[in-house]
């Protein structure tokens, strides 16, 4: 199942720079969280203005798929796996009143990883964060609409969006690997924005396509689109501590966020300019507007 979401975003005039952040695998309880990296997240999207963030998935560690499958196939003793529900919300209800409950109104929701907690009610550990923070639960695959609009109500413009946490198995070992795979499995996707995470990598690539307006004059234009490997929160080798990275002799991991600044401009129109000079009008007349990518990392 693919879920859709609409969002709609509204903007003081046509021409603003919007920035999203995508956060991925947090790792919240892991031994090599890195606390003050994230909390400098939690605070940048909370200052940064017309910016709206959404989570990839992976706030914690606690199972991985073949670990929960082993604790679903065993129902002889549901009084443990209740000890142990309370105990991730508890710990969920944390992590919420700390880093969450701070982004109100800019927390567009969170998707699903693959590093996640079921309940005996068949929820997980992610769904239980989106009740506690009133947000959507984005699964595993989504969709969306984003649409700019001004504050007086008229639509500026339109984005799409499609969002994974990015844990499929081929092409993740090297950056151009991964930057091949992410592209490969985005090729059926008509979007404009392609946000995953789950390999602990930094990576981003715009990459433009040429197309013609659906109405008005036949022109070419180019339409931006790009693709994003979120990174992470958690150190791949601690001293003193045995990690995952370590045991598969995997990379240390790239600490922190991609940020996608969406800069709107509005360029002048010179067959509208030349009318109405004809007309007797003095300045110039504004075309369609156009957004332009721009990544940090």
């Amino acid at each position: 199942l693919v879920d859709l979401f609409h969002h709609r975003l509204t903007l003081p005039t046509n021409t603003q720079t919007v920035t999203l952040i995508g956060f991925g695998c947090v790792h919240a309880d892991d031994p090599g969280f890195n606390e003050e990296l994230w909390a400098e997240c939690v605070e940048t999207i909370q200052k940064t203005p017309l910016c709206w963030a959404f989570g990839l998935g992976d706030y914690f560690t606690l199972a991985r798929s073949h670990y929960r499958n082993h604790i679903r196939a065993y129902r002889q003793d549901e009084d443990s796996q209740r000890e142990i529900d309370a105990l991730v919300k508890d710990r969920a209800r944390d992590f919420y009143r700390q880093y969450l409950k701070p982004l109100k109104g800019k927390l567009l929701g969170l998707a699903e990883g693959n590093h996640r907690w079921e309940f005996l009610n068949g929820t997980t550990s992610t769904q239980f964060l989106c009740e506690l923070a009133d947000i959507p639960y984005w699964g595993y695959t989504s969709l969306h609409r984003l649409q700019f609009v001004h504050r007086l109500g008229s639509s500026i413009y339109v984005l799409k969006m499609l969002v994974h946490h990015g844990d499929w198995s081929a092409g993740g070992m090297t950056p151009g690997g991964d930057l091949n795979s992410l592209e490969r499995r985005a090729e059926g996707w008509d979007t404009d924005i392609t946000w995953v995470a789950h390999t602990h990598r930094k990576v981003a690539y715009v990459s433009p396509i040429m197309t013609i307006p659906e109405t008005g004059k036949l022109q070419l234009v180019e339409r931006p689109r790009v693709y994003i490997r979120a990174g992470c929160f958690v150190r791949g080798y601690m001293p003193g501590c045995t990690t995952y990275a370590e045991r598969k002799l995997l990379k240390p991991t790239e600490l922190g966020w991609v940020t996608l600044r969406i800069q709107s401009y509005q360029p002048r129109d010179p067959e509208k300019s030349a009318m109405k000079r004809e007309q007797g009008s003095r300045g110039g007349a504004a075309g369609p507007v156009r957004y332009r990518f721009r990544v940090e990392h």
